[in-house]
């Protein structure tokens, strides 16, 4: 989740995306004893993209985290912690190894808090042989971002869920290249005095975007950068809190992603899940992604809820809109999908990648 300090958004967010809750997961049913039953005889680009799947029984709620085929047909559990909503990170490697990065705690209190990582190749059929973890007492996180080499970024939040500072991951084997994993953090920057909701690093790998409240005091929000390589150890960002490169009416941002443009288009594009952009909840659009080009004036509108870029201009997320008759509509569906983008933004086509209960959403490989 990624919180919205001022105007109660993130509340808004979170009851919205509890609705997801209800249904029946049709991605990978999970078997007694572990492991996942679906086709993974002949998978398709595995993995593609990691999602997690809430389980509730007993009234006790834990997440499965998964990896998936490109089609969404084979799937393989990682891990099941405990808790609610995760939002896993996933990184190639060398020589076919894989890392998966999530937060960890219980999501109260800071000191049980930290970040997970999980290293593992893929064998016949899509197993998972796990090579080496690791994990660091972070504090409580949001924003996780991969970063290069297999080094990861992510916001820390102070028990005011406001974040105040972005950190750098760097992860190594022990000195005899044992299975452990050795986690070491950098403070790259405080950014108390921003009103920082989310980050997102730009396909350079070098540009650090951000959302921030408008200077003009409207609703709706602006896009900031900074150069991730002018941050250093202890920093800050400056008074100005970056470079401006997009400025939005109406709506909350909640989540932010950066990638290349699709084919056909060119430089970096943002996609931007907002809520509540026309002021008028029970309207489909309520839950929706605008994707703009910072190079260009090219902007599309998608029903799309936790928008994450995937290679060749290609978004996935979950399905938003809206089916109730004679009540709110607004909605987030448990419909996993991809939309594939041409080059003046609009989606050429939608794939469908699953169902599952949860209120996390895929992550692709960038």
């Amino acid at each position: 989740m990624n919180y919205e300090p001022t105007k109660g958004g993130w509340v808004a967010a979170l009851l919205g995306v509890l609705l997801v809750l209800a249904g029946t997961p049709a991605l990978a049913q999970k078997k007694p004893g572990g492991g996942t039953t679906t086709d993974c005889s002949a998978p398709v680009d595995f993995p593609a993209f990691i999602y997690g799947v809430t389980i509730t029984s007993s009234r006790v709620s834990e997440v499965d985290i998964r990896i998936a085929d490109a089609m969404g047909r084979c799937s393989r559990s990682l891990a099941r912690v405990p808790g609610v909503e995760r939002r896993p990170l996933l990184m190639a490697l060398e020589d076919g190894v894989w890392r998966a990065v999530w937060p960890d705690g219980d999501g109260y209190d800071n000191t049980n808090d930290g970040l997970v990582v999980q290293d593992f190749r893929i064998g016949a059929q899509a197993s998972v042989d796990v090579i080496g973890s690791g994990r660091v007492a972070s504090g409580r996180v949001t924003g996780l971002e991969a970063a290069a080499g297999g080094d990861f970024l992510f916001q820390r939040v102070n028990l005011g869920e406001v974040p105040t500072s972005v950190w750098r991951a760097a992860v190594s084997t022990g000195p005899d290249d044992s299975a452990q994993r050795i986690i070491a953090t950098t403070k790259l920057a405080d950014v108390g005095h921003c009103a920082l909701f989310d980050i997102a690093l730009g396909p350079d790998g070098d540009s650090l975007y951000f959302t921030d409240e408008r200077a003009d005091g409207q609703q709706g929000n602006s896009v900031r950068r900074v150069s991730l390589s002018s941050l250093t150890a202890a920093g800050a960002f400056d008074a100005a809190c970056g470079t401006q490169v997009l400025e939005v009416l109406g709506g909350h941002i909640v989540q932010l992603a950066a990638g290349p443009c699709p084919p056909g288009s060119t430089g970096t594009c943002l996609a931007l899940e907002r809520h509540n952009v026309r002021g008028i909840p029970c309207t489909p659009d309520y839950y929706r992604t605008d994707v703009f080009a910072l190079d260009t004036s090219q902007s599309s509108t998608l029903q799309l809820a936790y928008p994450s870029w995937a290679p060749q201009g290609a978004l996935y997320g979950r399905q938003t809109g809206s089916t109730s008759k004679n009540s709110c509509t607004a909605k987030i569906y448990t419909t996993i999908v991809r939309h594939q983008l041409g080059g003046d933004l609009a989606s050429d086509s939608m794939t469908t990648l699953g169902t599952a209960t949860s209120i996390d959403a895929p992550n692709p490989m960038p």
